[in-house]
């Protein structure tokens, strides 16, 4: 067994909701200029908890991650790790790397497995993000930095969705069919509900002007709409249409005028989106 999935995996609403995001996102001006480079060595970073970073992680090493980076933001957030950076690029390349979500992919793992520690990675990634963010607010990183965590995020819920459709349905002559069936749509909706507010929350983000430079809100935008191509059918119809109203009350904002058109793009590709086809048993 694949060293990544060798935990539990069980996947039910309860842990789901539990790793949703409380509160909203800080505010932060956009530094102009990319702060100096004061980050940590790879081989210091290992010292205080970080998982080696020759492999891809799973959830407990994003966690683990996580964890270094709360203990560096109480220290000195100045020692975060830094994109390109000499001394730490490796170590932020880690933190956002496909690689690691590559390992969610492996068909021969069943998905339920795959999704039980995909959940686990999405908890640790959120944890990193506010740690960035915090570190924003206090000129530590960039936004361009920061941008690269809300796309990890975005692409960590895209595959919630896709796993979330590949989760097996026992034949319905088996003793455990019924129960089995109710605990997979339990897991689903729960899944469905922190899409739904990942989503708004990034729009909330984009909508507020303290939060990045309209370049920056641009680009977020960008990233929205490229995810929402596979988050948006796996929305129950009803959190798809708030989705909708939320678009269209950004639209007629004065202040959003600059991005009416990418939001208008991504209301009309919404709409255009049929909900994810359940997996045959």
């Amino acid at each position: 067994m694949d060293r990544h999935f060798t935990r539990r995996n069980h996947v039910c609403a309860a842990t789901i909701l539990a790793v949703m995001v409380s509160g909203t996102l800080a505010c932060a001006d956009s530094p102009t200029t990319a702060p100096a480079d004061m980050s940590l060595g790879v081989d210091e970073y290992t010292r205080i908890g970080l998982p080696a970073i020759d492999r891809p992680w799973d959830g407990d090493d994003m966690s683990a991650a996580a964890d270094v980076l709360q203990t560096l933001l109480k220290e000195d957030p100045r020692q975060f790790p830094r994109r390109d950076s000499p001394k730490s690029g490796e170590v932020f390349a880690r933190l956002i790397s496909s690689e690691n979500l590559a390992v969610f992919e492996r068909q021969q793992i069943d998905a339920a497995a795959r999704l039980s520690d995909l959940v686990r990675y999405f908890n640790g990634a959120g944890k990193v993000r506010r740690a960035y963010h915090a570190a924003l607010l206090r000129k530590a990183v960039s936004t361009d930095e920061v941008l690269l965590f809300h796309h990890q995020y975005l692409r960590v819920v895209s595959m919630m969705a896709t796993l979330a459709g590949q989760l097996p349905l026992l034949p319905a002559r088996h003793p455990r069919a019924a129960e089995h069936t109710d605990k997979r749509t339990e897991s689903i909706d729960g899944l469905r509900r922190v899409a739904f507010a990942v989503i708004v929350r990034e729009l909330e983000t984009i909508r507020d002007a303290e939060t990045f430079d309209p370049s920056a809100r641009g680009a977020l935008l960008g990233m929205v709409h490229k995810e929402l191509a596979t988050i948006g059918p796996f929305l129950t119809e009803t959190r798809r249409q708030e989705v909708i109203e939320m678009l269209e009350k950004m639209i007629n904002t004065p202040e959003m005028s600059k991005f009416q058109p990418q939001l208008r793009e991504l209301s009309v590709m919404l709409r255009s989106l049929a909900p994810a086809v359940a997996p045959v048993p």
